[in-house]
């Protein structure tokens, strides 16, 4: 930044516009995305949902806006709002790794409040995944996960007995079966995304054997890992203390528009290959949404990175980055395998012979043939009036 008052001011200034001026095209950018018909809600879960709609907009808007500006004026900004925040966080990230020996008082120092977000953070998934299958193994990814970026955020450092024992034994697992539970109880449809319902085996699992169930899968599983380590890395950028009310909003938030976006990716692998989705189309806009703000979160974080103390900038081992990069290679090369093989599944029933089938007709008739059935009778209809003789009234004298 230049010393000039006025060259300083005029930069702020500009800043300060392009977040608004970017802000404004974001909200223009979605409200320009077609919605659809939200098929199987009641009048008040649709108001509901816009509500949340409406808050997530504004918490991108938010995040667009300081990310416009220079780290040290976005973290005055968030100062001036709160005046406990933009001070050095260093006693709340802390290592959990000092002392692990297995002793009584170092197993109940670390029932902190980490143990109370734990059991709220999985029962409140519970009801968002509704899998049980998915839950423990996202509860196990997200222990690999924290093993994989101790060496670039200390705050991730646990005792072996910390990971199994109290987060995955003693918060975990009761979090997730008291949620899945509750949805038993209160009659809330549980979700199948592994499609392993009525299946003899594994390997007859419809994420097995369909593209679109298996690439559903790894883009939940990606966004949840991104949001997962995002949830740390914001709070360090912004220098917002783990226990202040910012992180729980922000994992409030997540949850509603994630149980939004994952009814609507659910809906989307259910009705795909069936008739019943040339009548009822799924909308993707909450799951564009979600990337958007969980990508945006991953910028602000990299731009504001430097200054905060609780990162060290290390190279990641190859035994951390290799197993990761193999694991994600070969689900890409899955998912293409099971794109193009022959017999594999399509949008439509019959889109595929229909498609072929239509190489040989005119324009016409190949339009109506691959348009939904609303959109055929209408083309059908107006195809038959243009080639019908016009009848001339006339007058008789």
């Amino acid at each position: 930044m230049p010393r000039d008052p006025k060259a300083h001011l005029e930069i702020s200034r500009k800043n300060v516009w392009n977040g608004i001026y970017c802000a404004i095209l974001f909200m223009c950018a979605f409200a320009y995305l077609k919605p659809y018909l939200e098929y199987g809600m009641n009048d008040v879960n649709q108001r509901l949902n816009r509500v949340v709609l409406m808050l997530t907009l504004i918490y991108m808007g938010f995040l667009i806006f300081i990310f416009n500006l220079r780290p040290d004026h976005g973290r005055e900004l968030i100062g001036f709002l709160d005046v406990n925040l933009n001070k050095p966080v260093t006693k709340e990230m802390h290592t959990y790794d000092d002392n692990c020996e297995l002793e009584w008082s170092n197993f109940l120092d670390n029932f902190d409040h980490y143990y109370i977000v734990h059991l709220c953070n999985w029962f409140l998934a519970s009801l968002v995944i509704r899998d049980s299958y998915m839950l423990h193994f996202w509860q196990i990814l997200d222990e690999v996960v924290e093993l994989s970026v101790q060496h670039i955020l200390p705050h991730f450092r646990e005792c072996w007995w910390d990971h199994i024992i109290c987060d995955i034994l003693l918060s975990n697992i009761p979090a997730i079966t008291a949620g899945m539970f509750f949805l038993r109880w209160v009659g809330i449809k549980e979700y199948d995304w592994l499609g392993r319902k009525g299946k003899e085996s594994i390997w007859d699992w419809e994420m097995f054997n369909c593209h679109k169930k298996f690439g559903i899968i790894i883009y939940q599983q990606t966004l949840l890992l991104i949001h997962f380590l995002n949830g740390f890395f914001l709070n360090n950028a912004l220098l917002i203390p783990p226990k202040h009310f910012f992180p729980i909003a922000r994992l409030l938030l997540w949850f509603a528009i994630g149980a939004i976006g994952h009814r609507e990716a659910y809906l989307d692998g259910e009705t795909w290959g069936t008739k019943k989705r040339k009548d009822q189309p799924i909308e993707g806009r909450f799951r564009w949404l979600s990337t958007a703000i969980l990508f945006t979160e991953i910028i602000l974080c990299w731009k504001y990175r430097a200054g905060t103390g609780n990162l060290i900038d290390a190279a990641t081992p190859i035994y951390v980055w290799l197993p990761w990069t193999a694991v994600f290679v070969g689900c890409i090369i899955f998912w293409f395998y099971l794109r193009f093989r022959k017999g594999h599944t399509v949008k439509y029933p019959g889109y595929e012979g229909q498609f072929s089938s239509a190489r040989n007709m005119s324009p016409c008739k190949a339009y109506i043939r691959r348009s939904s059935p609303a959109k055929a009778s209408r083309a059908a209809s107006k195809a038959s009036r243009s080639r019908s003789p016009v009848k001339k009234d006339r007058k008789i004298k």
